[in-house]
């Protein structure tokens, strides 16, 4: 395969992807803020400055665009809001720009966005990629985010892009915070805990990822979720079993989470059941298709 360029290499997703590429013999370029001297394959951009090391480009078949601030980190006070805007439709905006200099373009793009796309009252429907949009915050953050990646369409790149569920993995994401609790013989139900949790394990993430660049006739969005549909309860009371015998199980009022994290506590409250029949549809198969298969396998590591 000839080389990808990863844009946001350095968060959780990004470093797994490198270490999957290392292992994978994929050579691969990474966009950063940061200059590392003894790291040939790292090249800086300052999105906010419009400035890109073009080098960075150069002989490069895929970009994975996994630029764009943690959602869930800061509270969304004004300020936030807009570094999570630009932290994803800036970048996205001079990857764009980048490519039409280019005499010779990649093939290919995948960007990321979130199953927050969807809307989030509960309900048992199952959401899947022809489904319309929500209105909230977070819905209209990943409306915005999407349109700016679909614009490389226009420029003959097959485009896809991958509405990310909690991914979990050792190293970072989601689950070191939620096994914290768990450490200590608690389990935290958030709200009534009826709230779905659609999620996928990193590394069949990364798997997807590489699928998506091999099979050429996926473009368009897919869910990067692995359909196993459990609420915030059963993933609580799971994940506190697997690590203890001895598990008090409480529930977090909903009032209490909406006073400490204000509407970020949508983050947290909020959730659907999720389809990922259309990308099982190209041919890919989930190696971690339920909570206890994926439990097991993180815990072990």
């Amino acid at each position: 395969m000839k080389k990808v360029l990863i844009a946001g290499g350095s968060g959780f997703v990004g470093q797994a992807l490198q270490s999957f590429f290392r292992f994978k013999s994929i050579e691969f370029n990474v966009l950063s803020r940061n200059i590392y001297s003894e790291r040939s394959n790292y090249f800086q951009w300052i999105p906010e400055e419009n400035y890109i090391d073009l080098n960075s480009l150069v002989d490069v078949f895929c970009i994975i665009n996994l630029s764009g601030e943690n959602i869930s980190e800061k509270p969304w006070t004004n300020k936030r809001k807009k570094q999570l805007y630009e932290s994803r439709i800036l970048t996205s905006q001079l990857l764009f720009d980048s490519i039409q200099k280019l005499s010779t373009k990649p093939e290919v793009i995948i960007c990321a966005s979130a199953i927050g796309y969807y809307e989030s009252k509960e309900s048992d429907r199952c959401f899947d990629e022809t489904s319309k949009s929500g209105s909230s915050y977070l819905s209209t953050l990943c409306v915005q985010w999407e349109e700016s990646s679909l614009k490389f369409i226009s420029l003959g790149l097959r485009t896809i892009v991958l509405r990310f569920g909690i991914v979990l993995g050792k190293s970072g994401g989601a689950f070191p915070k939620l096994l914290f609790p768990a450490k200590f013989h608690l389990g935290t139900i958030l709200s009534h805990g009826r709230q779905f949790m659609p999620y996928i394990h990193i590394d069949d993430l990364c798997n997807l990822i590489l699928h998506c660049i091999e099979v050429k006739n996926i473009n368009g969005i897919y869910n990067a979720v692995n359909g196993d549909h459990v609420t915030n309860e059963s993933f609580c009371r799971t994940l506190a079993n697997k690590v203890s015998r001895f598990v008090f199980i409480f529930k977090v009022p909903r009032i209490i989470i909406e006073l400490l994290l204000g509407k970020m506590s949508t983050v947290l409250l909020d959730g659907n059941k999720v389809s990922s029949k259309k990308i099982e549809a190209t041919g890919f198969l989930f190696q971690f298709k339920d909570l206890n298969m994926t439990f097991d396998n993180i815990l072990k590591k």
